[in-house]
This record gives structure tokens, C-alpha cells and sequence, in this order.
């Protein structure tokens, strides 16, 4: 329609400004929020670095202080002053060596040695030392001044000790010094704990201690590619957008500030001990199991030890952080984006809406008639559907009874021929009785006549019983269920199946347990259950060497357990599933219809139960029928 669409247009034009304004102040949002939290992660991390540094200074100078104590006690000693005195006589001192081993393994000390007014070292721990001259170092001056010396050594084999010497005042001169080495790797066992790279520098720039080991005795400088104070981040930044984001080196960067320029003027000495200073420097090579070379180096003066200490902290975690805070304040204004965008089309939509609601209205009107016809119609061919199927589920149940009594009648007839040789053999045994009778009553022996008619009662009494059983069996059964015994089922299927059995060579057992079993199911639907599965068990071992069926059942307190075995071949694993369908069948053409077990499953269904067909060691098929108790 011509004013739906101008609508549309209208809207679309209106939510395209909107959205692009929306954009650009988005973009704005975006770019100052991620510099500000790029800021605050740099802040963090120099907070993070400058407890680091302050917590490993106060370590440093505590322990190296110690030794300076130490000597400076030693050397106030009667007997270390008494020492000196015999040096300054010229005698010989003799218990030098093991004041000097025994104040080295008491402190913790590398060294501890005695050096006279000439310099000359004359007492110590390590053997190697006594007897050199350390008149040229620095800490000797100082020592003979009144003052405590220090120096730092470094040994041919890179060995780093820090030294202190205590003057030794006898009767108001100086006339020794009592002089202490310290290992400083006890330092970087410590340091080597950080994950943060440490070192301290010397006044020249050489590294004196390091976690990092490939680091130690190099100068810093030549390791870096550019470093940058702090306070001239941003203008670094605008210094590379203005050179095109070109990489500037590290004398470029030291012409963005006044401050850099003046201290690139200064010698390297004057510029140590001016507190801490924060740079930002790019190494030239990444640490040793790291793959970042962008760091954050906050840097200490120690002047007591004229060294600086210098801490490294990774930049990736604050490049991260503005890469986070990009990411979520552009999903953020996208979703704004969407939202805007949601409402304009939701207004729309209404507005199209109210227009066509009441023609929707109108041809809602005409399809409702028209869809209420089609389900009067539908309604009443679904009742002719349901009368049908009503009338062919009656006539499939019929036909289903029918069925079963067809096949119960089958059965009888596979039996005819061993029941018709059962009452051949009774019948003869009263015909021969009653000649004998005969001929024994024309010999007036009574007693003898009454026995025979004894056995020829006998013997019509169980042709009796077998034609009952048979008659009960071929009887039309009830659908509703009773309480039954299985032992008396197990009964009738032996009256029944036992002449077959022989006839056919079959051994037929029945294991019953030691207390009658009761079931809730119908007494004759359930002898043709048990009558159906033992005659598939004798045909299945027609063509076997050991021809043996047997039949047994127990209870578990809540269902009755039934198997049926023997010990034919079994059914193969791929026709398992297909067993108990109809018209199935693994016998010869023309020998069933497949409809026996077919039966028997909706036999048990009928009475609650399960029947399946299992694999047991010694058997071919093995039938397996769960029933529920009866009440007791």
C-alpha cells in the first residue's frame, strides 16, 4: 500500500541518522574509555612495581647491614684490639686465623680478614687472602679515615661479593681494619622467587644482581631498543600518529621532553640517587621463557650502596585491559545500537499494525466461517472413522481369540498320533484283563478276578484324566484372570506332552521348587503358553545328538520367574528381534505359521508379564517368562 510505504521510508531514514550519530558518539565512548583504562592499568602497575621495589630495597639494605654491624663489633673486641697491637710491635699474631673463621661461620659471612696500617693482609679465614695488599682499595682509605669502607668486588670467575670495612682504633688511631666479604647470591636466591624480572645496576650501568641469569655483569642499555619515561607516554604516542605510527628511536623519544633532553646532557654518574623514576622500555629480545618484550621499568636509588634497583612489570596485562574495555564498550554500544533499533521498528510495526487491523479483522471474520464449514465436515468424517475402527478393533480381537483357539487345536492335532498310541496301550492292558477275568472266574478265583477288575479301573480312571486335560485344553478360554498354580499348569503340559516326548525320543524335565508358585492369569491361556514354548523346544531338538527339554520356575518375593531350555541349536543373533512377530518362522516350508510365539507374547503381555528370549552356557534357546505373583 502507498502509505504503508511512505511510513516505512519515513521510519528508515529517521533510524538511519539516528544510527549513525549514535556510531560516532559510540566511537568517541569507545576510544577515550579503553585510553582511560589503559592509564589506570599503567598506574596499577607502577603501584604494583613500587611495592615490589620498596619491599626488596628494605630487604637488601637490612641484610648487608647486618655485616656492617658485624665488623664494626669485631673490630671494637679486646682481644681483636690486643691482636693489632701485637701487629704493631711486629710479633707475630697466632690466633688471627681462627677469630677470623670463627666470626665468618657465626655470621654467615664469606670472608672475614685483618689488614695492618701497610694494607697487608694477615689474618683470615680463606688462606689465599693472607698475605696480599689492599692498600689501592677504595674501602682501605675510607677504613683509615675514621669511616666504614665499602666496595663491591667481582672475582675472575664472576663470583659477586659486597665488602666492609671497620676501622680499629687503638688508643684513639686508626691502626687496622677489620674487613667482611659477603656472597651476594644469597640476594638473588631470594629475588629468584619474583616472577617479576629484578636486577640492581652499579654506578656505571653494569648489572650486578639479577633473577635473570643470562643478564648479569652486562650493562642495561645495550639490551633495550627504545625506552620512554612515563610522564611522555601520551606524547609519544602523538609523536608516532604524527610520524604515521612510524617506531621512533630511543634518542626520538628522549627529544619529546624537555626532562629527557637535560638528563641525555647529563652524564650517566650525576644522574643516579634523584629518587624513582618510571619508563616505559622495549627490550631487544624477550627473557628467557617469555615471549613479551614491552615492559613497564620502575627504578630505586639505594644511595648507602650507590646502586639502583630496577623492577620490571609486563605490559601484556594492560594491553589486555584495553583490549577488554574495548571489546565490552563496543558490545556495550552495540547493544545500545540494537535496543534504538528495536524501538524504531517496534513503532513501526505498531503504527502498520493499527492500519491493517481492521481489514486483518475482516478477513479473520470471513476465514473463521469458512474454517468452521471445513471442521463441521471434518468432525463428521472423523466420526464415521472412529464407528469404523471401533468395528474393525471388535472384529480384530475376534479374529485374534479365534486364532488361538485355531492354534490350541493345532497343537491337539500334532499330539493326536502319541494319544492315539497312549490309549492303544491302556485298551489292550483291559482287553487282556478281561479275558483273564473271564477264565479266572470259570476257575472260581474271586480274589484274583477282583484284582484284575482293580487294574482295568485304574487304568480307565487315568484315560479318564488324560481325556479331561485334553478336553480342558481344547476348551474356548475366558479373558479374565484368576489366581493359578503354576504347578498344576506344569501338571497338564505333562499329561499332554509326555507321549509326544517319547514318541520323539526327547527328555523332558521339570524342576519344580520346593513351595508351590500362584500367578494372576488365565488357567488355560497359560497351559497353551507353557504347552506352545516346550513344543517349539522338542521340534528345535529333533535333529540333535542329546535331545533334552527342560522346564522349571521359582519366585523372588514379588514376580515368578519361568524358564523354558533346550538343547537344540538356538536362534542366530540376527533374527533374535524377529521372533515373536507373526507369520515368522525358522522351520521348513510348509511346517507352521509362524504364529505360535507370536501368540504366546500377547499371551503374557495380556497377564502384566515379560517374555524374552536369553543365551545360557550348555543350552540352545532359552525362554524367559516374568510374571507377577498373585495376592496371597
Amino acid at each position: 500500500m502507498p502509505g504503508s510505504r511512505f511510513v516505512r521510508d519515513t521510519y528508515r531514514t529517521r533510524l538511519l541518522v539516528v544510527i549513525v550519530l549514535m556510531g560516532l558518539a559510540g566511537a568517541c565512548f569507545v576510544y577515550f574509555l579503553s585510553q582511560w583504562s589503559e592509564r589506570k592499568a599503567l598506574l596499577d602497575a607502577e603501584a604494583k612495581a613500587q611495592d615490589v621495589l620498596t619491599y626488596q630495597t628494605d630487604n637488601l639494605i637490612s641484610h648487608l647491614n647486618k655485616f656492617s654491624v658485624i665488623s664494626a663489633l669485631v673490630a671494637k673486641r679486646p682481644d681483636v684490639i690486643s691482636m693489632f697491637r701485637i701487629r704493631e710491635l711486629g710479633m707475630l699474631v697466632e690466633h688471627g686465623n681462627y677469630l677470623a673463621s670463627i666470626s665468618a661461620g657465626l655470621s654467615g659471612a664469606q670472608d672475614f680478614w685483618f689488614v695492618d696500617q701497610r694494607g697487608e693482609v694477615f689474618s683470615s679465614n680463606n688462606q689465599q687472602l693472607i698475605g696480599i695488599n689492599v692498600k689501592h682499595k677504595p674501602y682501605f682509605e675510607a677504613g683509615f679515615q675514621g669511616r666504614l669502607g665499602r666496595d663491591t668486588a667481582v672475582d675472575d670467575s664472576g663470583q659477586r661479593y659486597y665488602i666492609f670495612a671497620s676501622p680499629v682504633f687503638v688508643e684513639g688511631k686508626v691502626k687496622g681494619l677489620v674487613v667482611v666479604r659477603v656472597n651476594l647470591e644469597v640476594v638473588e636466591y631470594v629475588w629468584a622467587l619474583l616472577k617479576e624480572p629484578i636486577f640492581a645496576t652499579e654506578s656505571n650501568g653494569r648489572i650486578l644482581l639479577s633473577n635473570i641469569e643470562g643478564w648479569r655483569l652486562q650493562h642495561f642499555q645495550p639490551l633495550i631498543a627504545d625506552q620512554l619515561p612515563l610522564d611522555t607516554y601520551e606524547q609519544k604516542k602523538n609523536k608516532q600518529e604524527k610520524y604515521g605510527g612510524r617506531k621512533l628511536t630511543l634518542k626520538q623519544h628522549k627529544a619529546d621532553s624537555l626532562q629527557v633532553e637535560i638528563m641525555e646532557k647529563i652524564p650517566m654518574q650525576s644522574k643516579l640517587f634523584t629518587g624513582r623514576q618510571s619508563y616505559l622500555v622495549n627490550l631487544l629480545k624477550p627473557i628467557s621463557g617469555k615471549t613479551n618484550t614491552h615492559y613497564m621499568e620502575l627504578i630505586t636509588d639505594v644511595p648507602l650502596l650507590q646502586w639502583q634497583l630496577h623492577v620490571l612489570i609486563d605490559l601484556t596485562p594492560v594491553k589486555q585491559q584495553r583490549l577488554m574495555t574495548a571489546t565490552i564498550s563496543s558490545l556495550l554500544v552495540a547493544l545500545l545500537m540494537l535496543f534504538v533499533w528495536v524501538l524504531f521498528e517496534r513503532r513501526r510495526r505498531l503504527i502498520e499494525r493499527a492500519r491493517h487491523q481492521r481489514a486483518f479483522s475482516l478477513r479473520l471474520e470471513r476465514q473463521v466461517r469458512d474454517r468452521t464449514h471445513e471442521l463441521t465436515a471434518a468432525n463428521n468424517h472423523l466420526e464415521i472413522e472412529v464407528i469404523e475402527r471401533r468395528a474393525a478393533e471388535k472384529a480384530l480381537r475376534e479374529t485374534q481369540q479365534d486364532l488361538v483357539q485355531a492354534a490350541k487345536l493345532a497343537g491337539i492335532g500334532q499330539m493326536s498320533a502319541a494319544l492315539a498310541h497312549e490309549y492303544n496301550q491302556p485298551l489292550a492292558a483291559i482287553h487282556s484283563y478281561a479275558d483273564n477275568a473271564q477264565q479266572l472266574l470259570h476257575l472260581n478265583k474271586t480274589d484274583d478276578v477282583y484284582a484284575n477288575l482293580g487294574r482295568i479301573t485304574a487304568i480307565t480312571q487315568r484315560m479318564a484324566d488324560l481325556t479331561k486335560t485334553l478336553r480342558s485344553f481344547a476348551h474356548k478360554p475366558e479373558a479374565t484372570l484368576e489366581v493359578v498354580q503354576l504347578s498344576a499348569v506344569m501338571d497338564e503340559m505333562i499329561i499332554l506332552l509326555s507321549p509326544q516326548a517319547k514318541k520323539q525320543g526327547v527328555e523332558l524335565s521339570v524342576l519344580p521348587p520346593k513351595e508351590d508358585v500362584c500367578v494372576t492369569a488365565g488357567h488355560v491361556r497359560l497351559s497353551q503358553v507353557i504347552i506352545n514354548l516346550v513344543t517349539n523346544a522338542m521340534d528345535a531338538v529333533k535333529d540333535s545328538q542329546t535331545r533334552h527339554v527342560e522346564v522349571s520356575w521359582s519366585s523372588d518375593g514379588s514376580d515368578a520367574h519361568i524358564y523354558v531350555k533346550d538343547s537344540g541349536a538356538g536362534v542366530p543373533d540376527e533374527l533374535a528381534d524377529k521372533i515373536f512377530t507373526p507369520f515368522f518362522t525358522t522351520k521348513g516350508a510348509g511346517v507352521g505359521l509362524g504364529l505360535g510365539l507370536f501368540i504366546v507374547y500377547n499371551m503374557v503381555k495380556e497377564f502384566q508379564g515379560t517374555i524374552e528370549l536369553k543365551k545360557q552356557d550348555n543350552y540352545g534357546a532359552v525362554f524367559y517368562i516374568v510374571l507377577p505373583l498373585a495376592a496371597s
